[in-house]
């Protein structure tokens, strides 16, 4: 590699980090009680600057709706990994 190919490599980052155990909460309803820890990078950039109420209430929403789509996610992966041939 030459020197500007390294100037151009960018380090991995993690964008959030979540611990869900389905065991407290059976249904796709209950998934909010199976979230035991989620935090992510633009969840930290949003909390540094300030807001105001309403886009709290806003961001809230879109938040969990985010945080929501990333456990599902990590939920089929599992389901997809714990999957076995059929015998």
């Amino acid at each position: 590699m030459s020197g500007s190919d390294l100037a151009s490599v960018v380090p991995a980052q993690l964008a959030y980090l979540t611990i869900y155990n389905p065991l407290l909460g059976p249904t796709d309803e209950t998934i909010q009680d199976q979230v035991v820890f989620y935090t992510s990078r633009s969840d930290r950039l949003r909390r540094s600057g300030s807001s105001t109420t309403e886009n709290e209430n806003k961001e809230t929403n879109d938040g969990w709706n985010v945080r929501l789509r990333q456990i599902g996610l990590a939920q089929g992966m599992v389901s997809f990994a714990r999957w076995g041939p059929l015998l």
